[in-house]
């Protein structure tokens, strides 16, 4: 059997050289091997989402967060979907989770900052002001 690093090595570089059926069977081995592991589903939906295919996306990183909810990939991943989609409401969604996750992460932070001052949610970019002060241990 090969190595399980040298096939996630072989997707990714099938997926960077937009070769997707080969990128996907990479993946669908991994999942094969790993059936509850939430890294070969979001590979999956990075073909997919490379594709516009958004609802298979979709299906396999809410599947992926299922098995691994505490994984920033995941919630990134939506974001990118649902940013694609112009879907406000799942990318609201999907950033506080990501938030959730990883809540001094100033790329979350950005994101979700600029999205609460597009929808005009003064009360949650205060609270997500309080948070970041929280999280940030030299910040006054």
């Amino acid at each position: 059997m090969q190595d399980v690093r040298a096939i996630f090595q072989e997707a990714l570089e099938a997926l960077n050289r937009n070769d997707f059926a080969l990128a996907e069977q990479r993946f669908e081995l991994l999942r094969h091997l790993y059936p509850r592991s939430a890294t070969p589903l979001v590979g999956l939906a990075q073909v997919a989402l490379r594709q516009k295919q958004y609802a298979k996306a979709e299906g396999y990183l809410l599947q992926a967060g299922g098995y691994e909810p505490h994984l920033p990939e995941v919630w990134q991943s939506l974001v990118v979907l649902y940013n694609a989609r112009a879907d406000t409401q799942r990318l609201r969604w999907a950033l506080e989770m990501w938030h959730t996750i990883e809540p001094s992460n100033p790329q979350v932070v950005a994101l979700l900052s600029a999205l609460y001052e597009q929808l005009s949610d003064k009360q949650a970019l205060q609270r997500l002001r309080e948070s970041w002060k929280r999280h940030q241990p030299n910040v006054p």
